[in-house]
């Protein structure tokens, strides 16, 4: 069967304030320049294998220093982070550790469907303002099963998650804690002509056996949140415009054994196995209307 959808999306580009005003639930008002980090353009090519031990990762800082917003508010992380970014001409590249004091141990998992709710699983989420307004953004998470879900929510709107990109991501549990390794093709992103961007940037990790939330750009529960309280992500140099067309291909097994079924039953066997391919692919038809289909 085939599904095609053309959905629309514009985004409008405003200035973006250099500082940001938060006011707290006393009516007090604060000046907070946000956090800032920079991609480094990818010199070898990037395997995406989760291991994190490719040349051009380690040539570039991480950022890290997450603070906690649950369960012990404004203190620092407990188990640490690393992130890091690259790109290409094609497609941005996210590398993510995410440590654990009790190594493989300390990580919580779980195998789910896309865009499931991951309640009871460890998960790194990395967010973009890919227009710098203060106002839409784009999320990509994952857990260390390797389940991942993505959400679009352009101008201010809330987060929707049936919005599905193309993008790759690979996980691995190891003995420091796990990690992640993200591409993300320019093609799936939508950004301002300029050839030097500046995005907003925000990441969360959920560590779930602590049960606790932290983030790389902090804001108070009794602040107001979201874009404007973003981090900044700079130096992303795009020469060209992103490719019109991503496909992901997919296969899935399934095995069935159910002892209920009768023997010499014509129509069903107690032990079935049936395998299925299908695919996913985007289209850029213009720059804000995009032809989204799937086959199975």
């Amino acid at each position: 069967s085939v599904l095609l959808l053309a959905a629309a999306s514009i985004s409008s580009a405003l200035p973006a304030p250099r500082r940001v005003l938060a006011q707290n639930s006393g009516g007090s008002v604060r000046i907070t320049p946000p956090r800032a980090v920079s991609a480094a353009r990818s010199t070898s090519a990037i395997v995406l294998d989760g291991r994190l031990d490719d040349v051009a990762w380690q040539s570039i800082q991480p950022l890290g220093d997450f603070t906690q917003s649950q369960p012990r508010e404004g203190e620092p992380a407990t188990q640490r982070t690393e992130i890091r970014l690259l790109f290409d001409t094609d497609a941005l590249y996210i590398g993510a550790r995410m440590y654990d004091t009790e190594g493989a141990r300390g990580v919580r998992t779980q195998l789910a469907r896309r865009d499931a709710f991951l309640g009871g699983s460890d998960y790194v989420q990395v967010i973009f303002d890919t227009f710098h307004d203060h106002l839409g953004r784009v999320a990509f998470m994952v857990n260390p099963s390797g389940v991942k879900s993505d959400a679009y929510g352009p101008n201010g709107a809330e987060l929707d998650p049936s919005w599905d990109a193309v993008w790759d991501v690979t996980t691995r549990i190891d003995s420091l804690g796990w990690t992640a390794e993200f591409r993300i093709p320019f093609a799936q992103l939508r950004f301002p002509r300029d050839s030097v961007q500046t995005w907003g940037l925000q990441v969360w990790r959920q560590e779930t056996r602590l049960n606790e939330l932290s983030s790389w750009a902090f804001w108070h529960l009794n602040e107001v949140g979201g874009p404007p309280r973003f981090g900044h992500l700079e130096g992303l140099h795009i020469a060209r415009g992103p490719g019109k067309a991503e496909i992901l291909p997919y296969v899935v097994g399934r095995s069935t054994n159910d002892p209920s079924v009768a023997a010499g039953d014509p129509f069903r066997n107690s032990r079935e196995l049936d395998a299925r391919v299908g695919a996913d692919f985007k289209y850029l038809l213009a720059s804000n209307l995009t032809l989204t289909g799937t086959v199975n």
